[in-house]
Formats: structure tokens, C-alpha cells, sequence
């Protein structure tokens, strides 16, 4: 198993679903009760080991970029931050295309800003990476329990050889996709600079039959909605020891 050096952190969109609290905020810097999703994100890739993360921003980027700044002054974090400015939305693909070069052709972590993740994060990115076979995959994709509070179904068909594959229509899953996965920058190979939507690349890795999941109980928020970000605020106050209206960090969802 080769070292996963570099990771990337997507933290552009507009987090529309979360109304007001965007239109001045980027989503991975709402405050979640003295820490933001960026920061723990970054906390947990630092002790996985990851030596560098790229950031990429467009909304409120400004907030984005003071943030790091501030961190790099302070040193917040031993590992090298790198911010890719988008002018106009990329979408994921496009996101990470334009990043591309910073990865050096190795594979990288992908993690999408607006998740919280349970303590324990940097273990499960050091198990995703354990898992990955760069001479086989060309993504991993870490997959937990679909929560039927969240979402009526999964999101994949698993493969006995770990492959994944999209679902026929109302056909059942009961795995989840939960924003974290690692990439071999080969798929970029022959893409042009621009909008793109992940999921092209998808089609094109599971068509390859080169695109992996990692199937483990983990837990993790999507704080993307009004909901979640009550959810992920609880879930903070549970693990600080303050009152909160969850009991438990859920193990998925």
C-alpha cells in the first residue's frame, strides 16, 4: 500500500438548502459550536498523516481564504494548505480538475466540506487508505448504512470483488455515499478544464469497471440542510459533554 500524501477538500458550493445562514457563510465555515466543518475535517486529514490539502473556494471565498490564512499564521496545522480559487462553479470534477497538478499524479483523498465526521475520523481515512489498491482503482469510494431518516435508499449496487455499480431503476441499496474517497488523478487524464459534474467520471470508472467501495459503520452528518445542521451541532454538544438533544453520535447518517 502506497502512502496517501495529499487530500483535497471541496469547500466552493453555495449551500443553497441552507438559506440565510450561506448568503454570508460558505457552508464548511458555519459555526457549529465553537468549531466549523472545515476545521475538524482538516484536523482529522492532519492526523491520518496527510502531508498537503488543496481547498477549493468560490462562494464567500474571501471567508474561506481568511481562515486559512489565519491558520497558516498561527499554525494551526503542520501540514501544507493550498487554496484553488474558482472563479465560476466547476462542480466536483471540474473543481478537482482544475487542482490537478497539485497532486503530483499520486492518488489523493477527496472530502467533501459540508460532512462532520465522528471522532475517529483520521482513522477511518487511514483505513480507506489501507484499502486502496492504486494499480486496481481508479476511485474508492467509503460507504456506510443508508439512514432511512435521511434518504428512502442507498446510493450503490457492492460487488462480492468490492466494485460498485449504479442501481437499476427501484432496485434496493442499503449503502450509503458519505463524501469521502480516494482518487487516482489518471481519470483527469484527458479531461478539459471546466465545468463537470462528478458523476461523469463515475459512469466512466464503473463503465471500467475500476471504480471501488469501502463498506464500514461510520458515523457522519450531512450539515448540508437545516436539519443536518441541528443534527451536526448536537452532535458537537454530545461530544463536549453538554446537554443535546441526540443522545448518541448515530452510527450512520
Amino acid at each position: 500500500m502506497a502512502k496517501i500524501k495529499r487530500a483535497m477538500v471541496l469547500a466552493a458550493g453555495k449551500g443553497t438548502r441552507l438559506g440565510e445562514l450561506t448568503k454570508a457563510t460558505p457552508k464548511p465555515l458555519i459555526d457549529l459550536g465553537g468549531t466549523t466543518p472545515l476545521f475538524r475535517i482538516l484536523k482529522g486529514l492532519e492526523n491520518a498523516g496527510i502531508e498537503e490539502v488543496v481547498i477549493n473556494c468560490h462562494w464567500r471565498a474571501e471567508k474561506v481564504i481568511d481562515s486559512v490564512e489565519a491558520w497558516r499564521s498561527q499554525n494551526v496545522f503542520q501540514f501544507k494548505m493550498i487554496l484553488s480559487y474558482e472563479e465560476a462553479l466547476l462542480e466536483t470534477a471540474g473543481g478537482i480538475n482544475k487542482a490537478a497538478h497539485h497532486f503530483k499524479g499520486e492518488p489523493f483523498v477527496i472530502a467533501n466540506g459540508d460532512i462532520v465526521w465522528g471522532e475517529g475520523f483520521a482513522q477511518f481515512v487511514t483505513q480507506l487508505a489501507q484499502k486502496y489498491d492504486a494499480e486496481q482503482m481508479d476511485f474508492l469510494l467509503a460507504l456506510t448504512p443508508v439512514d432511512h431518516d435521511r434518504k428512502e435508499n442507498g446510493d450503490f449496487r457492492f460487488y462480492k470483488d468490492g466494485r460498485v455499480d449504479f442501481l437499476d431503476e427501484g432496485e434496493i441499496s442499503e449503502i450509503s455515499y458519505c463524501g469521502l474517497s480516494i482518487v487516482h488523478p489518471r481519470v483527469l487524464a484527458d479531461v478539459e478544464q471546466g465545468y463537470l459534474p462528478l458523476m461523469s467520471l463515475w459512469r466512466e470508472a464503473i463503465a471500467e469497471k475500476t471504480m471501488y467501495g469501502y463498506k464500514a459503520d461510520f458515523p457522519w452528518v450531512d450539515m448540508g440542510t437545516p436539519e443536518g445542521l441541528q443534527k451536526a451541532r448536537d452532535v458537537i454538544k454530545y461530544e463536549n459533554g453538554l446537554p443535546a438533544k441526540v443522545l448518541k453520535f448515530e452510527s450512520h447518517g
